[in-house]
């Protein structure tokens, strides 16, 4: 097993969850797709990381990304390198994330 695997399980071993483990399992991928990145854990400085989070964060929200979508991607992110005991400044990131627009319009009581 890839060392960038054995990362990923140690991740996913620490979700309770069978079904939340296929969720973040593929959370984690589609965000290593979209930032290119082959590895989460090549870079051991927070700062870099963070700077990758944000550039992620600010590409998808021009790309019209919602809140919600970019808040369950950062979410699963930010567990990952929780549980690999690399501590990010998670309030800086996310003052990137777009405005937590309503979608649908509240209905009244009948």
């Amino acid at each position: 097993m890839q060392k960038q695997e054995q990362e990923v399980e140690l991740f996913l071993d620490s979700v309770k969850s069978e079904h939340t483990k296929r969720t973040y399992k593929s959370y984690l991928k589609k965000y290593m797709e979209l930032t290119g990145l082959e590895n989460l854990l090549h870079e051991n400085n927070p700062r870099l990381i963070e700077k990758e989070i944000r550039e992620f964060i600010i590409k998808m929200k021009k790309q019209g990304m919602t809140f919600t979508a970019l808040k369950n991607y950062t979410t699963v992110v930010f567990s990952f390198y929780k549980i690999h005991d690399i501590v990010l400044n998670i309030t800086k990131i996310s003052k990137f994330m777009p405005e937590n627009r309503r979608v649908k319009k509240d209905r009244g009581k009948a």
